[in-house]
């Protein structure tokens, strides 16, 4: 089994550092696929926060026999303090995380990245999808210009079809990473400032290069994906024009060896087997207590929310609930950035065979109608997890392109699980015990 050394530097941002902390830990601690440790840096903490560090420093030390805390009095730069935590690393690989960057709760970020290795020969570092607080993307590979290094995609959706595809890349940033550690070790680490001028925003780059050079692939994984809240770790510089001052350095060593392919990508063709999913879902007043259900998995269906429209199929009510439940499905639909549109009839069957014939001919006309390439029947009480739609697409078969049924309840190829959930399971609370008795 592998294990992940996961090294962080901490200077000052006490808040952005305890969520990283424990989101990491929340992470590991529910896996069983790789092992791990944790490699805490206290870089040149202020006098006025030490006794604040010193206590997560004695509660994690504590509770966990791999979690260790190491502290230096000055505050190191970059390479260097992520060369100090290195050398006390056990891992067969390195992730480096910033303390502003907080790992996605849907998804293992840490195993998809490992995964990620096994996917392709040679790779030698993996880069992840990251995202800003608002949705937008801030990292998803790095590209080059003839003038300097530029992230890709910056600033587009964080679902836009082009970030969201798995491949090689010169280099990617390193404000979350994972390296081999013989690459690591082979490179002698990142590039210290006796050796170069480069102190900030470029270390990174420059080990993907040299990395490069030895043979070795950059590979960014979309699937490995976190919130970055900016540039905490980098407290002396004070703004990017002083980082760039080290850019002609970089450039003077770097101009002949590396390709300049950023605007190829920026202006790549969108390709057109996207999946555009129609998520018809039926629902009556009978079932209308569903609703916290379909509330839990609308947040759910946010991470792939331009991929989809929802349609609510409407039988056997009365224009009450029809009204209330537009009013609810629109509200929260704007709210988590769905599109939610509506039959033009509604059904009215006591037969439940018919019902069900008849609801899916009215979802596959609202397909065709929408130009979607998929359906997917999602009776109201099914929890739904993460992701699983765009899995659902990759293994539909091609002889039915527009229609992939219902939720299976296990699928163990492709990772993930839905519950029915039973009649005598009334709210959200009691839902999620169950599924918790269920797991462990």
């Amino acid at each position: 089994m592998n294990k992940v050394s996961i090294l962080i530097l901490t200077h000052s941002e006490i808040g952005s550092f305890k969520n990283c902390l424990q989101e990491i830990i929340w992470h590991n601690t529910r896996q069983k696929d790789y092992e791990w440790e944790i490699l805490v840096l206290l870089n040149g903490v202020e006098e006025s926060l030490k006794q604040k560090y010193y206590e997560f420093k004695k509660f994690y030390e504590k509770k966990f026999n791999n979690i260790k805390f190491f502290e230096s009095d000055k505050n190191l730069n970059f390479s260097k303090a992520n060369n100090f935590l290195s050398k006390y690393a056990k891992g067969d690989y390195l992730l480096l995380i910033n303390d502003d960057v907080i790992l996605v709760n849907k998804v293992n970020t840490i195993k998809e990245m490992l995964d990620c290795f096994k996917r392709y020969e040679n790779v030698g570092v993996v880069g992840a999808r990251l995202i800003y607080p608002n949705d937008k993307i801030q990292h998803a590979g790095v590209g080059f210009t003839e003038n300097k290094p530029q992230h890709l995609w910056w600033g587009f959706n964080d679902l836009h079809p082009s970030v969201m595809k798995e491949r090689e890349f010169q280099a990617v940033t390193f404000a979350l990473a994972m390296i081999k550690k013989d690459v690591w070790e082979k490179l002698g680490g990142l590039l210290e400032p006796e050796k170069d001028d480069f102190e900030y925003y470029y270390e990174d780059i420059d080990f993907c290069l040299r990395a490069r050079e030895l043979g070795y692939k950059i590979f960014y994984c979309p699937n490995a994906v976190a919130i970055h809240y900016g540039s905490l770790t980098a407290k002396k510089v004070v703004n990017i024009n002083e980082a760039l001052k080290n850019l002609p350095n970089f450039m003077s060593k770097w101009k002949d060896k590396i390709k300049v392919d950023y605007y190829d990508f920026m202006n790549e063709k969108i390709p057109d087997d996207i999946p555009r999913i129609l998520v018809a879902i039926p629902i009556s007043e009978q079932n209308y207590w569903l609703k916290e259900f379909l509330l839990h998995n609308l947040l759910s269906l946010y991470y792939c929310r331009d991929l989809l429209t929802i349609f609510f199929i409407i039988n056997n009510s009365g224009i009450r609930f029809i009204n209330e439940l537009r009013e609810w499905a629109l509200f929260y639909g704007k709210m988590f950035d769905l599109k939610v549109v509506f039959p033009d009839e509604i059904l009215f069957e006591n037969d439940k065979n018919k019902i069900i014939v008849e609801t899916r001919n009215l979802a596959i006309k609202k397909a065709e109608e929408l130009n979607m390439t998929h359906i997917f029947f999602w009776d109201a009480d099914v929890y739904i997890p993460y992701d699983t739609l765009l899995k659902l697409t990759k293994i539909n078969d091609d002889k039915y392109p527009i229609t992939s049924g219902l939720v299976p309840y296990k699928d163990d190829f492709n990772r993930w699980m839905a519950f029915k959930i039973r009649d005598d399971v009334k709210n959200l609370n009691e839902f999620e015990e169950r599924l918790k008795q269920m797991s462990d």
